[in-house]
């Protein structure tokens, strides 16, 4: 991951389903409540001061012409996110506000739009109302090409109001904006924006019909024979259906897919009763096929299959409202982990996957895995109770090798069907 050359502080992780965007704000923006306190799993994790957050707003201060000073609350945290730690900051009138993460620098703008309508009126009734401008729409391009000068307009797709980024042809790179203008006006009433390095290939191995067909089998099996079929009109609507994506989950890790939406209609034995009708989205890895159902009724994704992986929690709370986007595997008695985590803001080491080998770099050691067994720290041989294992070309690690290079307390608990790591300074889990 790289910083950008424009702002002081990197904003590097991609929304989770770039597509839902209403969902994303409320998870990254509304749902903060209380300080931080006594949760060192997540303090651990910081990675964003209160004084980074306040100096990546200045930019946009700029901007978006606001001559306001502003101020910084105290660390907040998502009930229902172990890495959505964010910090507000807003201008001393109270009319605009910022949410900061404080592990990823990704960042929310808001105008509070009451305060704005109240001042409009004030404005009117002194000054007459404005005209409306000639040519909004071209006027509104123009504004969101100078609020976001390192987005190539030329190089992204407008679908739903949020403008999307390629990263080859076709393949969309998880980057994009969205812009909500006040009405009649070119004031930003909000902002939501996703700039971050892509780190996995971005060619597709399966074409976006093979994507839909695989959705398609495994939803009519996971429905027992019930009829499927790709929700046209939904699949229309949102650009992630369309083109191949780079999504991420909330730890940063990420995998190239399409998104699917899916309709199984299933006849009941009573026709006067009528159908049982669910539209939902199934993922694809673009690369070997596999399915997984970010379902968020559901605890967590699920691969789709035969397979059923457990939940992944970091801390005391799920990674990800709607899962991870590789799920733990569990083989026998022995759970495993990808090993793209150690990379990711949990643990922010250096990961090199080689078709036989595994490399990693994680404060200042070095440890090189095969995949007959062996293993080596700082070339010291090492011995554990099983080797990685490599499913379709991704790489997964044993829980107790992620112990062991990381220092951090990892349980597979079979019973509650759940995969816990739990920070250096918390107590050992039970």
């Amino acid at each position: 991951m790289r910083f950008h050359t424009i702002d002081p502080v990197c904003f590097r992780l991609a929304r989770r389903l770039p597509l839902i965007v209403g969902s994303v704000v409320y998870i990254l923006c509304t749902m903060c409540a209380g300080a931080v306190e006594g949760d060192e799993a997540q303090v651990d994790l910081l990675h964003v001061s209160k004084a980074d957050a306040l100096l990546a707003c200045q930019p946009w201060l700029v901007r978006l012409g606001i001559a306001q000073p502003v101020e910084c609350s105290d660390l907040r945290r998502d009930e229902l996110s172990p890495l959505q730690l964010t910090y507000e900051v807003k201008t001393a009138d109270g009319r605009h506000r910022f949410r900061v993460n404080a592990l990823t620098g990704q960042m929310t703008f808001y105008t509070n739009l009451a305060a704005e309508r109240a001042l409009r009126e004030q404005r009117a009734s002194e000054h007459g109302a404005d005209p409306k401008a000639e040519g909004l729409a071209e006027q509104r391009k123009t504004r969101a090409r100078e609020l976001f000068p390192f987005f190539d307009l030329s190089q992204t797709v407008l679908m739903n109001r949020s403008w999307n980024e390629f990263v080859s042809p076709g393949v969309l790179s998880g980057n994009s904006f969205t812009v909500d203008f006040i009405p009649e006006s070119l004031d930003i009433r909000q902002f939501v924006y996703t700039y971050r390095a892509v780190n996995v290939a971005s060619v597709p191995f399966l074409s976006a019909d093979e994507c839909r067909k695989r959705a398609l089998q495994m939803a009519a099996k996971e429905a027992c024979g019930a009829e499927a079929t790709v929700s046209e009109k939904t699949f229309q609507r949102q650009p992630a259906t369309q083109y191949a994506t780079v999504f991420s989950d909330e730890a940063g890790v990420q995998r190239l897919g399409h998104l699917v939406p899916v309709t199984t209609v299933r006849v009941r034995d009573n026709p006067a009763v009528g159908q049982d009708q669910r539209t939902r989205f199934i993922f694809v890895d673009a690369r070997n096929g596999e399915c997984l159902d970010p379902d968020i009724d559901l605890v967590g994704s699920r691969l789709l299959g035969d397979e059923r992986s457990p939940v992944f929690y970091v801390g005391h709370r799920e990674l990800d409202r709607f899962g991870p986007m590789f799920p733990p595997r569990v083989r026998g008695k022995i759970a495993y982990l990808y090993v793209g985590y150690l990379s990711s803001v949990i643990w922010r080491g250096v990961v090199n996957c080689r078709p036989d080998t595994i490399e990693i770099a994680y404060e200042g050691h070095t440890w090189h895995f095969d995949g007959n067994g062996k293993a080596l720290r700082d070339a010291v041989k090492q011995s554990f109770k099983a080797p990685p294992m490599q499913l379709a070309g991704y790489w997964y690690l044993p829980l107790d090798t992620v112990q062991a290079i990381t220092g951090w307390n990892v349980r597979y608990l079979p019973a509650d069907g759940v995969v816990k790591v739990y920070s250096r300074l918390e107590a050992q889990p039970k």
